[in-house]
């Protein structure tokens, strides 16, 4: 195949943020918000006191008894500081399927997602964590995660491939599906550094079809854990 002529307007290097578009959070040192309430209406409104999250930002809940349609990869809009609704990434509202029973938690996750008339072709992601120490026995310095971070392709509320081979439990397993990972001490603090190549097979995104590429959290990343963050490097076409 041809080299293609560089030019900054088809270039994209895009860090992974909550809004898909750049412009939200970026730090994936998250905590998982407890729920204590969702409404059986169209849209759901769910109750997480003190959630900090914005209109916009992509969530995924988990773990809901009863108005289980709250359990998936949402966007939430009309934030108040104990509440937020939930749509659905192409901004259809979420409709209940019954009475909120008990449980269930709320995760920031982080996304690229095409603006409507833009497609993305990705070639590679790249990331990286800091935390005090890293065992190759858990996820840096924090147990071994229960459920796992998974790196997604959706369509909407369709799951079109999952990207990480099995979910990623421990530091270590960056690096399955993706190229050497490297890791390193310094100042008292541990650091790891992984990168995912597609120049074999590249990720396609096509806004008009809500296609977008996401950083799936089920599991809250606190502690000690100082840093991680993603990027996307690829072109637009």
């Amino acid at each position: 195949m041809g080299q293609v002529q560089y030019s900054a307007a088809r270039r994209l290097d895009r860090i992974l943020d909550s809004q898909g578009d750049g412009t939200g959070t970026i730090s994936q040192v998250i905590a998982a918000t407890s729920i204590s309430g969702a409404t059986n209406a169209t849209p759901i409104v769910v109750t997480a006191n003190s959630h900090g999250y914005s209109d916009g930002d992509f969530v995924h809940i988990t773990g809901v008894v009863g108005n289980t349609a709250c359990n998936d990869l949402h966007v939430i809009q009309s934030t108040t500081t104990n509440t937020f609704e939930l749509t659905t990434p192409a901004g259809t509202n979420v409709a209940g399927n019954g009475s909120y029973d008990s449980a269930g938690a709320a995760h920031l996750c982080f996304v690229c997602k095409p603006a409507a008339g833009e497609q993305y072709c990705i070639h590679s992601m790249r990331g990286h964590g800091i935390d005090v120490i890293a065992f190759m026995t858990k996820y840096f310095n924090i147990n071994a995660l229960a459920v796992g971070i998974e790196v997604q392709v959706r369509q909407n509320t369709t799951l079109l491939h999952t990207l990480t081979p099995t979910p990623v439990k421990t530091t270590p397993m960056w690096q399955l599906g993706g190229m050497k990972k490297i890791m390193g001490e310094s100042g008292g603090l541990a650091a790891a550094h992984w990168a995912h190549s597609y120049d074999n097979c590249t990720v396609n995104l096509d806004g008009d079809a809500d296609e977008f590429y996401v950083v799936l959290h089920s599991t809250a990343l606190g502690g000690t854990f100082k840093a991680q963050e993603m990027s996307l490097i690829g072109e637009v076409l």
